[in-house]
């Protein structure tokens, strides 16, 4: 405790990084982290199995973004860059959680939503994370997703994402 005029008054606190994210969203964050620092060797089926028993109760959680504004797929391409992974490992992590998040008809609007023209707080999209990461299966993968959501040449994909 610090003393200001006369006054006892707890130190100021770092800000908390997973502040806003759910439980669930907090796992499942941990869990990406653990695959693509080679922590977790997993496989398609264990993915997939591991999600549902993470987001099965909420399955928003996998919309959720950080406080930077990224959203578990950016992290995905953003941490499997950083850590080295190999672009096929950031594929099949990328394409089950995909398949979660569609399997659940609430959210595949929000997907399109909250996760395709979403940008982070510095400004990148999905599709730039992918085309930064420089890996073409990736960016195609990506932009299949695009246009499965029928954003390519949109009004939208053209102001948000290029």
């Amino acid at each position: 405790m610090r003393k200001t005029l006369g006054l006892s008054v707890p130190p100021p606190q770092e800000p908390d990084p997973w502040n806003g994210r759910s439980a669930e969203a907090k796992e499942l964050h941990t869990y990406i982290y653990h695959i693509l620092e080679g922590r977790i060797y997993d496989d398609s089926r264990s993915i997939k199995t591991k999600l549902e028993s993470i987001l099965g109760t909420n399955p928003y959680a996998s919309l959720e973004l950080s406080i930077n504004g990224f959203s578990h797929f950016h992290d995905c391409i953003h941490m499997g860059e950083e850590f080295g992974c190999q672009p096929h490992r950031i594929q099949e992590l990328l394409t089950q959680l995909r398949v979660f998040v569609l399997q659940t008809d609430d959210i595949k609007e929000h997907f399109k939503t909250n996760i395709l023209l979403n940008r982070t707080n510095d400004g990148f999209t999905l599709l730039q994370h992918a085309v930064t990461n420089g890996n073409i299966d990736l960016i195609n993968l990506v932009v299949r997703w695009y246009d499965q959501a029928r954003l390519l040449n949109t009004k939208a994909f053209k102001t948000k994402i290029l």
